[in-house]
């Protein structure tokens, strides 16, 4: 993992130039709050799928709306939630 997050970095750059990025490597390989969310929408959906495949009746979770009933808020940024809740 580390030596793909190296590559990812290492070849990421558009220009080549000394300039900085303002983007994270989270960001980039897609680990912001929003990558999260959609990344976990889609695999409840296939799991919703592959269960009604089978003959289960499974309800998919939304992540928006479970982040909102834990937290109160389903917009709430990281900085703000680090500030928040620590």
């Amino acid at each position: 993992m580390t030596a793909g997050l190296f590559v990812l970095t290492a070849c990421g750059g558009a220009g080549g130039g000394g300039g900085t990025n303002s983007q994270t490597v989270d960001d980039q390989v897609g680990f912001d709050q929003t990558g999260i969310v959609q990344r976990e929408a889609k695999v409840e959906n296939l799991i919703r799928d592959c269960m009604k495949a089978q003959g289960f009746d499974y309800t998919s979770v939304d992540p928006t709306a479970q982040r909102t009933a834990l937290i109160g808020s389903a917009t709430l940024s990281d900085e703000e939630f680090e500030k928040q809740f620590g």
